[in-house]
């Protein structure tokens, strides 16, 4: 899955959801979301002023903490966040156990968006479909969005 050493890569974990409270997340995974707002609570996106939430997100971007085009490292990046991604002593399912107590107590959904966008003639990443089997027993779904500029986007999206 890794990806040239130029062109843009970057992952976004996203949860979603009615009853998603963005605190139990953060307190959860143990680090600050890039946005976060609980479901009809007003915010604003730097364009716009005063939105309202149609429902509760909690979204942590790759892309402000990993200085790397390269897609597997910002996947690693996640992975970490998440408890699954081997230390020098174990892996930690602890975060992930949880963050998968809280998908299905609350009925929230998670997704694990993956980007990148290379020059013309750039090798394509290939889909991560071993990701897809370590996140799915987590319900944590998969998107990819990768392109080229000499290429429409190609988008899948992968159901935990």
């Amino acid at each position: 899955m890794s990806s040239e050493p130029f062109g843009q890569a970057f992952a976004i974990l996203r949860v979603v959801g009615d009853a998603l409270d963005p605190d139990e997340i953060t307190r959860v995974l143990s680090i600050r979301p890039t946005f976060a707002c609980r479901k009809s609570e007003t915010y604003s996106t730097g364009r716009s002023q005063n939105l309202v939430a149609r429902t509760g997100t909690w979204l942590f971007d790759t892309s402000h903490v990993v200085a790397s085009n390269d897609l597997s490292v910002h996947t690693w990046c996640v992975l970490l966040l998440l408890g699954l991604r081997e230390t020098l002593e174990s892996t930690d399912l602890d975060k992930a156990m949880r963050l998968h107590s809280l998908i299905t107590q609350q009925g929230l959904s998670a997704t694990l968006s993956l980007f990148w966008h290379g020059p013309a003639r750039a090798p394509v990443p290939k889909e991560p479909k071993w990701l897809t089997k370590l996140l799915a027993p987590f319900s944590i779904a998969i998107e990819t969005d990768f392109d080229r500029d000499d290429a429409t986007a190609a988008k899948k999206i992968h159901a935990a």
